[in-house]
């Protein structure tokens, strides 16, 4: 394995950004203009110049993200640590304002289709409906949305247009399907917590063994996160969950235990219970639930992309080196075939988020673009094929590509920093799911 990471750091196409720092001034841009001189005086001689130039930068916010430089590797050594710690902070500064809700104005009455793609349009969240009839998607809805929640507004849309929806098959796409067909439909009460849209599904009374006294209250909930971030761990504390039952608090009965739990392969729900003992003649019709959750987040996309006719191809950004080694074609018919991409990603400070362990965390989000802009996502295969501390080599596989592979790119999605952000719920007045009579 040693030998791969040798490999591609030696392939690698180092690309000089003194150009960005001499054309700077040339920049239309007045924000361009502030950020290049500040960045050339990270390397001033007075320590308290330095300083204020990283202050200032600071100041300056997540919107220079994109134009900050994406590989530091030309920088000395005291001006790149700044560079990386003004990119880190920069980041986990967008990454928690992300986690707030998308917002969704729209005011018309108009087909379900248009009005599907017009929210997907404005919170970038992909929205999948193909398993939706032509009679569901023209069905005329009227709206009027200001700056409404993602989850509230499609949660609305969802009742007026009689569909569900689930995870996609890659993870990355909220997959609406018939209501008719939801074999999970149950009458669930919802909470939204910015981005994250959290579902009591059900409240099951089950026999508490050893004690006919007491009963065993089940929590079924199940959480979401909007398609266009990125989860990796759902972790809770059984002490931070509670139920209230006539203005009585009662902790969890999971108290001293800690969770974990992964969302694997690119998924954006998760379901999990949480259980309480009480009295049985104390058992109510209804109960208040509050909790306290943290959701691990991948942060800090790097954009690679690559041309299919330039592949094997070498890039890298900030810490994070890709290299494209192969792009396989197989016909399957006259005008699509199979297609498997094999990249090499290695992290220069991979850190403990990146153990061997977690191997998903590097099947990052990929797809193919077309000349028109029309994605081919891969489908749900990924192989990893080796693996090292903080590099890894990993295949992934698409299918229905077109013959005609004339400007076709794969672009590659590389998180750069893990983030971990708090979450509270609140929920009242949850009923209980009356236990059969025997």
């Amino acid at each position: 394995m040693k030998l791969f990471r040798i490999l591609i750091i030696v392939t690698v196409v180092t690309v000089s950004l003194r150009p960005l720092i001499a054309n700077g001034t040339q920049t239309k841009s007045p924000l361009t203009r502030e950020m290049i001189r500040l960045i050339q005086k990270l390397d001033a001689d007075s320590n308290r110049e330095r300083l204020a130039a990283k202050r200032q930068l600071l100041k300056l916010g997540p919107k220079i993200l994109p134009m900050l430089p994406r590989n530091f590797d030309r920088y000395s050594v005291n001006s790149r640590q700044m560079l990386r710690d003004i990119r880190t902070t920069l980041i986990r500064r967008k990454t928690k304002t992300s986690l707030q809700a998308s917002r969704v104005t729209l005011k018309k009455h108009a087909s379900l289709r248009h009005l599907l793609n017009a929210i997907a349009k404005q919170t970038k969240n992909e929205l999948d409906f193909a398993s939706l009839s032509e009679k569901i998607l023209g069905k005329e809805i009227a709206v009027d949305f200001h700056r409404q929640e993602f989850w509230r507004a499609m949660d609305d849309l969802a009742e007026m247009g009689g569909f569900d929806f689930t995870s996609g098959k890659t993870g990355t796409r909220l997959n609406l399907i018939p209501r008719s067909a939801s074999h999970l439909k149950v009458s669930e009460i919802v909470s939204y917590s910015g981005a994250v849209r959290f579902a009591v599904r059900k409240i099951r009374v089950l026999r508490y063994v050893g004690d006919r006294t007491k009963v065993l209250l089940r929590l079924e909930i199940v959480s979401r996160i909007e398609p266009r971030l990125r989860p990796l761990f759902f972790q809770y504390k059984g002490s931070e969950q509670q139920i209230k039952i006539n203005n009585k608090e009662i902790e969890s009965f999971q108290r001293g235990s800690n969770f974990e739990l992964p969302y694997g392969e690119g998924g954006i729900s998760m379901s999990f219970h949480l259980d309480f003992v009480v009295r049985r003649d104390t058992l109510p019709q209804t109960l208040d639930f509050q909790g306290k959750f943290q959701l691990t987040v991948a942060a800090g996309e790097a954009t690679f992309r690559f041309e299919k006719s330039q592949i094997p191809q070498t890039q890298k950004q900030v810490d994070v080196t890709v290299q494209a080694q192969s792009a396989e074609f197989t016909k399957t018919s006259g005008k699509e075939g199979k297609l498997a991409v094999r990249i090499g990603a290695i992290y220069s400070s991979p850190g403990p988020e990146f153990e061997s362990y977690r191997t998903w965390i590097f099947h990052n989000r990929a797809y193919l673009e077309t000349k028109n802009r029309h994605k081919i996502f891969h489908n749900g295969k990924i192989n990893t094929l080796l693996q090292d501390d903080g590099a890894v080599l990993v295949e992934y596989n698409f299918e229905h590509v077109p013959t005609n592979q004339k400007d076709l790119r794969f672009v590659y999605l590389a998180p750069t920093l893990i983030v971990d952000v708090p979450m509270k719920v609140d929920i009242a007045r949850l009923k209980i799911e009356k236990p059969k009579e025997r």
